[in-house]
Protein backbone atom coordinates (compact mmCIF):
# COMPACT_ATOMS: atom_id res chain seq x y z
CA UNK A 1 0.00 0.00 0.00
CA UNK A 2 1.66 3.42 -1.12
CA UNK A 3 1.30 6.08 1.28
CA UNK A 4 0.99 4.43 4.27
CA UNK A 5 4.66 4.51 5.63
CA UNK A 6 5.74 6.63 8.94
CA UNK A 7 6.30 10.07 7.68
CA UNK A 8 10.18 10.56 8.34
CA UNK A 9 9.55 13.35 11.62
CA UNK A 10 7.88 9.95 13.49
CA UNK A 11 10.69 7.35 13.34
CA UNK A 12 12.29 9.18 15.56
CA UNK A 13 9.61 8.26 18.30
CA UNK A 14 9.98 4.46 17.62
CA UNK A 15 13.14 3.81 19.58
CA UNK A 16 12.53 6.74 21.76
CA UNK A 17 11.96 4.21 25.19
CA UNK A 18 14.28 1.51 23.83
CA UNK A 19 17.49 3.80 24.87
CA UNK A 20 19.48 1.84 22.18
CA UNK A 21 18.97 -1.43 24.14
CA UNK A 22 20.01 -0.15 27.34
CA UNK A 23 18.23 -1.73 29.99
CA UNK A 24 16.47 1.16 32.07
CA UNK A 25 14.19 -1.00 34.45
CA UNK A 26 12.42 0.51 37.40
CA UNK A 27 13.83 -2.51 39.65
CA UNK A 28 16.38 -5.35 38.98
CA UNK A 29 14.86 -8.75 37.46
CA UNK A 30 16.53 -10.42 40.46
CA UNK A 31 14.30 -8.47 42.99
CA UNK A 32 11.01 -8.77 41.19
CA UNK A 33 11.68 -12.46 41.39
CA UNK A 34 12.30 -12.60 45.35
CA UNK A 35 8.92 -9.89 45.55
CA UNK A 36 7.11 -12.79 43.58
CA UNK A 37 8.41 -15.63 45.31
CA UNK A 38 7.20 -14.05 48.95
CA UNK A 39 3.57 -13.69 47.53
CA UNK A 40 3.43 -17.34 45.76
CA UNK A 41 4.70 -17.98 49.58
CA UNK A 42 2.02 -15.50 51.47
CA UNK A 43 -0.57 -17.05 48.94
CA UNK A 44 0.80 -21.11 49.63
CA UNK A 45 0.56 -20.70 53.97
CA UNK A 46 -2.55 -18.99 52.81
CA UNK A 47 -3.88 -21.49 51.11
CA UNK A 48 -2.90 -24.18 53.77
CA UNK A 49 -4.28 -22.07 56.17
CA UNK A 50 -7.50 -21.02 54.54
CA UNK A 51 -8.28 -25.19 54.00
CA UNK A 52 -8.39 -25.85 57.70
CA UNK A 53 -9.99 -22.43 58.69
CA UNK A 54 -13.28 -23.41 56.08
CA UNK A 55 -13.03 -26.60 57.65
CA UNK A 56 -13.07 -25.68 61.38
CA UNK A 57 -12.01 -22.67 62.43
CA UNK A 58 -14.72 -20.74 60.60
CA UNK A 59 -17.17 -22.19 63.58
CA UNK A 60 -14.74 -21.20 65.80
CA UNK A 61 -15.13 -17.28 65.53
CA UNK A 62 -18.88 -17.35 64.25
CA UNK A 63 -21.41 -19.92 65.54
CA UNK A 64 -23.27 -19.22 62.56
CA UNK A 65 -20.82 -20.28 60.12
CA UNK A 66 -20.49 -23.91 62.42
CA UNK A 67 -23.59 -25.09 60.09
CA UNK A 68 -22.16 -23.55 56.84
CA UNK A 69 -22.20 -25.77 53.40
CA UNK A 70 -19.66 -27.20 51.16
CA UNK A 71 -20.83 -24.01 49.05
CA UNK A 72 -20.01 -21.97 51.80
CA UNK A 73 -16.71 -23.00 52.82
CA UNK A 74 -15.68 -23.03 49.37
CA UNK A 75 -16.61 -19.19 48.67
CA UNK A 76 -14.72 -18.81 52.12
CA UNK A 77 -10.97 -20.34 51.40
CA UNK A 78 -10.62 -17.29 48.98
CA UNK A 79 -11.13 -14.45 51.59
CA UNK A 80 -9.47 -16.89 54.11
CA UNK A 81 -6.56 -17.45 51.65
CA UNK A 82 -5.82 -13.57 51.23
CA UNK A 83 -6.73 -12.59 55.37
CA UNK A 84 -4.62 -15.67 56.68
CA UNK A 85 -2.75 -13.68 59.27
CA UNK A 86 -5.95 -11.81 60.96
CA UNK A 87 -7.43 -14.67 61.03
CA UNK A 88 -5.39 -16.82 62.47
CA UNK A 89 -4.47 -13.89 65.19
CA UNK A 90 -8.13 -13.58 66.06
CA UNK A 91 -8.39 -17.85 66.07
CA UNK A 92 -5.31 -17.37 68.43
CA UNK A 93 -6.56 -14.89 70.75
CA UNK A 94 -10.07 -16.39 71.02
CA UNK A 95 -11.92 -12.69 69.43
CA UNK A 96 -15.49 -14.23 68.93
CA UNK A 97 -17.42 -12.65 66.20
CA UNK A 98 -19.38 -9.51 66.87
CA UNK A 99 -22.20 -8.64 65.36
CA UNK A 100 -23.59 -5.72 65.78
CA UNK A 101 -27.01 -4.37 63.76
CA UNK A 102 -30.35 -3.14 65.08
CA UNK A 103 -32.25 -6.31 65.93
CA UNK A 104 -28.92 -7.16 68.32
CA UNK A 105 -29.37 -3.95 69.59
CA UNK A 106 -33.08 -4.08 70.80
CA UNK A 107 -32.66 -7.43 72.33
CA UNK A 108 -30.02 -6.06 75.04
Amino acid sequence: MQGCSLPASASRFRNHYSNNGVNQSMISLSLAVWIVRLILLYLLIGLCFAVAFAARGAGRLDPVARHGTIGFRLLVIPGAMTLWPYLAWRIARGVPSRERNAHRDLAR
